[in-house]
């Protein structure tokens, strides 16, 4: 077999609608990038972005990136960050219940998504190393400055978990003029949400506090929520060219899991809940500090880590518990150097996740003690060839290290044992700048992913059922992706495509015939396309967002099957109306296509050689917000969202079958919320 990256196979199986998205998007793309310009004071978006770990024009970097800066958080009138992704960059979440077990799916990876997303908060990878659900409410998003989505892969650059998708958080830093605000509302569910700050500068320290507080009793039985949280920051510019910062954040997050309803107890009533219930207390600290020397002739160093301490303590109406105390730590220290239309970027990862997890299943008592320790070099040379074309080639090797400690009620089962990696990432990149108003792009890169601590080890109590109790055999996953994009603004319009394909060898899958972790035998392959387009003007405007991605096994007795929880269509639809200047109305409409039940577990990818998994059909979910402008100062706002109260999930599990039948689990029905933010 050809290891190589080939396109070949996007031909077939659906591949006509891949042509069909890519040629014309790009056509498209290359008609309007050639218009010629009647407003010089349309361009690009002049936004300075890290995504590359250098400070760059947006324009410059090849790769399809969303920014959303404060201002788009605060109009949102959003609680919770999956809200904002969702409609801000066209993101795909499946859940448990809510945010709080929310699973992101940038490029097809489906039950294995948060497996391939990196989150960094300043610097810090806040990722799980293990398979557990993210909760998505340990942002606050009063603390958040801007949020950078960078989809497909960029683990040269950043590492494990970066080849879906990276989301990239700044947390605010004080500014010259003293800034406050208190914000809230209230919603359907009893639905609460409390938010203060202030922000501001005393000399050469800057600081930024705030608070929030959040409860609803969610749609379903047995889902309620309760957050608390402050964060505080402070930065300080040492000299002219030396400038430290510093935050801390904590939060409180206690909720509950109702979980799955079979077929017919979805269709009769969704607001039930099944027969498995969990409930969830969970402390998170997060400390962040950096520390950023301007270039003096020896190049631009940044200094930037910290840790996250978790407490995260499960019980279930079975009697069994989860006491899991998840630590992780980050050093990251880079230097920029710049010379003519050269920049060399050079860094180190460290990265160490410690896991410490006693429990009960109601058979058996187990404790463990878990570490990885991660450490990678990496670099990035890009050259401006002219002012129109900019290249770059970057690297990654980084070694992997794990060690677990587990011991079990019943002493056959426990061990110790310990394991070891090293993987390579590379990646090419080119941007044509065509005018002003306009660019294209195309990057490649081959990425690798660790498997996470718990798909090579059994530590949780079920070691019984496993095949192995360490399963040293596993291997990383690798793959190549390909994409390519183009962007044009020009007067009023924006528009953008960005087609891509992604081939993985060695994918992670769960086997439940031999309950084991194992890797294919084949590839897997993803394919699809981007595309955006908006239209403003003063009084309206209209914004299309859609998304096309089918995901396939490429070999074996299931060859040809799509990969479980992947909508191969994804459309998000605004209309604007702003009658006056202080008044604006926006209606939206998401259409999520059909796509295939899972048949393992949120978290990891799944096998399915009898090809029985449930085909669950597309959904479309209207809504309506508004805003006001009473002042200056203060802003009301109000949203309806499922203004149809459409009954509808974006996650189904078959595994339990032998259990009763397929698992349900149902997105929030009709909520409606008003809320009011003053700025003092």
């Amino acid at each position: 077999m050809n290891d190589s990256l080939s396109l070949l196979p996007a031909t077939r199986n659906g591949g006509r609608l891949l042509a069909t998205v890519c040629t014309g998007g790009l056509l498209l793309s290359s008609a309007f990038l050639q218009a010629e310009n009647n407003d010089p004071d349309v361009t690009l978006d002049p936004v300075s972005v890290n995504a590359l770990r250098v400070e760059q024009p947006k324009s410059d970097v090849p790769s399809n990136i969303t920014v959303i800066d404060r201002e788009d958080i605060i109009r949102s009138g959003a609680t919770n960050l999956p809200e904002i992704l969702r409609d801000r960059a066209n993101m795909h979440f499946s859940s448990l219940s809510g945010p709080a077990s929310a699973s992101l799916d940038a490029r097809g990876f489906g039950t294995s998504s948060m497996q391939n997303t990196l989150i960094i908060v300043d610097g810090r990878v806040v990722t799980r190393p293990d398979i557990g659900s993210f909760n998505w409410t340990q942002f606050p998003l009063e603390s958040i400055e801007n949020v950078e989505v960078l989809k497909g892969a960029h683990t040269a650059l950043y590492g494990d978990r970066a080849s879906g998708s990276v989301i990239k958080i700044t947390t605010r830093k004080g500014s010259e003029e003293r800034e406050s605000a208190i914000q809230g509302s209230y919603g359907s569910f009893q639905t609460e949400n409390l938010r203060v700050s202030t922000s501001g500068q005393v000399e050469q320290l800057g600081y930024t506090v705030g608070a929030d507080y959040f409860y609803t009793d969610g749609y379903r039985d047995f889902s309620n929520q309760r957050n608390r949280s402050a964060n505080v920051g402070l930065d300080f510019q040492a000299t002219e060219d030396l400038s430290v910062y510093g935050s801390f954040n904590y939060l409180q997050s206690d909720y509950n899991l109702p979980g799955g309803l079979t077929e017919q107890q979805f269709q009769d009533d969704p607001e039930q809940s099944g027969s498995f219930l969990s409930t969830f207390e969970e402390r998170y600290l997060n400390l962040a500090g950096g520390l950023l020397g301007d270039d003096t002739g020896y190049g631009i160093f940044r200094l930037e880590g910290g840790g996250v301490f978790r407490q995260l303590d499960n019980r279930n109406n079975f009697g069994g518990f989860t006491d899991t105390d998840l630590d992780t730590f980050t050093v990251s220290p880079t230097w920029t150097f710049e010379q003519g239309d050269n920049t060399l970027l050079l860094g180190l990862d460290f990265i160490r996740d410690e896991l410490d997890v006693e429990g009960d299943t109601g058979f058996n008592s187990y404790e463990a003690d878990l570490v990885r320790n991660r450490y990678a070099i990496f670099g990035q040379l890009t050259r401006h060839f002219t002012e129109n074309w900019i290249g770059s080639v970057s690297g990654r090797h980084e070694t992997a290290r794990l060690r677990v400690d587990y011991e079990d009620s019943n002493p056959a089962e426990s061990y110790q044992d310990s394991t070891r990696d090293n993987e390579q990432a590379f990646g090419l990149g080119l941007t044509h700048l065509i005018n002003e108003n306009a660019r294209a792009w195309v990057r490649f890169e081959h990425y690798y992913r660790y498997p996470a601590t718990d798909e090579i080890a059994g530590y949780q109590g079920g070691n019984a059922f496993l095949a192995t109790n360490f399963n040293s055999d596993l291997k990383p996953e690798s793959g190549q992706t390909i994409e390519a994009g183009g962007e044009l603004t020009h007067e009023n319009w924006f528009f953008s495509v960005n087609p891509f394909v992604t081939r993985v060898k060695d994918e992670i899958f769960f086997d439940s015939t031999g309950s084991i972790n194992t890797n294919f035998d084949h590839r897997t392959l993803r394919y699809g396309s981007e595309f955006a387009l908006r239209y403003d003007e003063s009084q309206w405007g209209v914004g299309v967002q859609y998304r096309y991605l089918r995901g396939e096994e490429r070999g074996g007795s299931s060859k040809g099957q799509r990969i479980a929880i992947i909508p191969e269509h994804l459309l998000q639809t605004t209309l604007s109306l702003r009658p006056t200047d202080i008044l604006t109305v926006n209606f939206n409409a998401r259409y999520r296509g059909r796509f295939d039940s899972a048949n393992g577990g949120l978290g990891q990818q799944d096998s399915n050689p009898t090809g029985d998994l449930r085909r669950i059909g597309g959904s479309t979910i209207f809504g309506i917000d508004a805003r006001l402008a009473v002042s200056s100062d203060l802003e009301i706002f109000t949203s309806l969202e499922n203004l149809t109260d459409k009954n509808y999930t974006n996650f189904v599990e078959t595994s339990f079958a032998a259990f009763g039948g397929d698992a349900y689990y149902p997105e929030d029905g009709r909520a409606l919320s008003i809320g009011a933010r003053y700025r003092f």
